[in-house]
């Protein structure tokens, strides 16, 4: 733990994703971390209580928590609350859904935290499938109406596989009625869990920009009622029929996207492209994704005025 925090003290950094636990109460096929016998495990509540103390003297402002699922954590109100005496606030927290009951809203609201909810949702009739869990579409859909009702905000975060493709449509659709102000598509990394458990569901970079290429025009079609942002490819944005196509070149000299702290304490930042998708831009697939939005926009934003 001594170490932990040097990275911090020397580059400065506003914002931290910090993993407060690997436990977790899913099975999700993909998680290498969040799994219910993690090895990662957690920190100490001592361990946590120093880590809070260094990133306040580093100079953190606000925290995105995750897990693992985050209320799992028997003292998950006790490091809230210092957080908060520390001067830090959280702006997101990444959950499953399963645990967002009212009574959890209401410790906020008694806070007066507004926090957004970042809830996991894989696709319509996919998502229990996904996370291992009988009943996980349904916790999600739950928890997202009920951030909805009590005016917290929502986002989803999706991971694109073969399976889900099908219903990339009809899931986008649903999430807009749910109230979600934004969805966070991404394809599943190819780790030793999901090669074990996809069931032939694994796919290319390759192969996900060209379902993200088949979806835009889809998009269009059905009156943008969300932001959605396809990881590494392209941000499309609510209602405008504006598009930000992401490209590697740019994002690249941005270097690295923030700082992450997981479970064990250990600190790491991560890339904003991966190789592969710097890869498949390389192939002439930036140009294809702009020629797709530039289209789609003619045609449909048009009727929608």
């Amino acid at each position: 733990m001594e170490n932990y925090c040097d990275p911090l003290d020397k580059r400065c950094t506003e914002q931290v994703l910090w993993t407060i636990t690997g436990r977790c109460n899913f099975r999700c096929r993909f998680c290498c971390v969040n799994t219910p016998d993690s090895a990662l495990d957690e920190m100490t509540h001592l361990e946590a209580i120093q880590s809070i103390d260094r990133m306040a003297k580093c100079g953190v402002r606000s925290l995105k928590i995750s897990g693992g699922e985050p209320f799992v954590r028997e003292d998950f109100w006790s490091l809230v609350d210092y957080v908060l005496e520390k001067g830090m606030k959280i702006e997101k927290i990444y959950t499953n859904g399963w645990l967002l009951t009212d009574s959890v809203l209401d410790q906020f609201e008694q806070r007066s935290m507004k926090p957004e909810f970042c809830v996991g949702f894989d696709g319509v009739e996919k998502h229990d499938w996904m996370r291992g869990i009988k009943g996980a579409e349904q916790a999600a859909r739950n928890a997202l109406i009920r951030c909805y009702l009590r005016g917290f905000p929502t986002s989803v975060e999706m991971n694109i596989h073969r399976g889900n493709t099908d219903v990339l449509r009809e899931t986008v659709d649903t999430l807009a009625d749910l109230g979600v102000r934004k969805i966070i598509c991404h394809e599943v990394r190819n780790n030793d869990m999901w090669k074990r458990y996809a069931a032939g569901n694994e796919m290319s970079t390759k192969e996900y920009v060209e379902a993200v290429l088949r979806y835009i025009p889809e998009y269009y079609a059905d009156g943008m009622r969300v932001d959605v942002r396809f990881e590494g490819v392209v941000d499309l944005y609510k209602g405008t029929g504006e598009y930000r196509v992401i490209d590697y070149k740019d994002e690249g000299k941005k270097g690295y996207l923030g700082w992450y702290i997981g479970p064990d304490g250990q600190i790491v930042s991560w890339k904003r492209i991966t190789d592969d998708m710097e890869n498949v831009w390389k192939e002439g697939y930036l140009e294809k994704v702009r020629e797709t939005c530039v289209q789609a926009k003619e045609k449909y934003c048009k009727k929608i005025s």
